[in-house]
């Protein structure tokens, strides 16, 4: 889980240590350009978006919510980055 400022609320929750490392690691940097790959979803297909937005990875089993633009465009990029650091290993 993180949260970014004393909201009382994460920004983002997920079930993958890599993906928040990276999140963190990335935070100075500014706001990614949207994700377009196969192997990251934002979003669930036909169910409309709500605060929460579904961030993750159906086939690597990562899985995650972010809270705002911002957040769901960091989550994305960290969930793709952790893909490509263990399709390396």
């Amino acid at each position: 889980m993180l949260e970014s400022i004393e909201r009382g609320r994460p920004d983002y929750v997920g079930n993958s240590p890599e993906v928040l490392i990276e999140l963190i690691r990335r935070l100075v940097q500014s706001i990614p350009e949207p994700i377009h790959d196969d192997r990251v979803q934002v979003g669930f297909p036909g169910q409309p978006s709500g605060e929460l937005i579904y961030v993750g990875s159906w086939q690597w089993d990562i899985h995650g919510e972010a809270r705002g633009a911002e957040f769901v465009a960091r989550a994305a990029a960290a969930t793709l980055a952790a893909i490509e650091a263990a399709e390396r290993d």
